[in-house]
């Protein structure tokens, strides 16, 4: 069985985020939990079942099969995927921080601009992850004439 622990450290390595870095360790890990479920969600036909399941003894979610680096690598991409969502639907984003028309300042909608362009990267990229991971089998051979596999 692999824990989700894999998962995250995993992920963590792929982003940097001041948003977590404001967290504290079990808030971290509940994030990081809320984005692999969203991210098991959206992962469509894979090769292994992707159950978890709670030990209560470590307290630590863990794969109920031996899930490989290839699963784990389309569930990061769909893991980048949730965070930047969830990053353009905070609503500060939203805020103005002045209300006065002559006072210039620095305008949240080039942030959401570039977030929604991240997004759009990260999405394609998942997307492109999963679709690799189809064309081939369990072996790492390609799938061409395997049927029903």
């Amino acid at each position: 069985m692999l824990s989700f622990e894999i998962l995250y450290d995993q992920f963590l390595s792929t982003i940097s985020s001041y948003t977590l870095s404001q967290m504290d360790d079990e808030d971290i890990k509940a994030e990081l939990f809320n984005l692999a479920i969203n991210a098991i969600s959206r992962f469509k036909f894979p090769k292994m079942s992707l159950k978890y399941s709670f030990n209560e003894e470590e307290y630590m979610y863990y794969f109920d099969e031996n899930v490989t680096q290839a699963e784990l690598t389309v569930l990061l991409a769909y893991m980048k995927v949730a965070w930047v969502e969830f990053q353009i639907s905070k609503e500060q984003k939203f805020d103005s921080f002045y209300y006065d028309n002559n006072v210039r300042t620095f305008s949240m909608g080039n942030i959401l601009a570039q977030l929604n362009r991240m997004y759009e990267n990260f999405l394609a990229d998942a997307k492109d992850k999963e679709y690799n991971y189809g064309r081939v089998n369990t072996g790492g051979r390609s799938r061409l004439g395997d049927i029903n596999v």
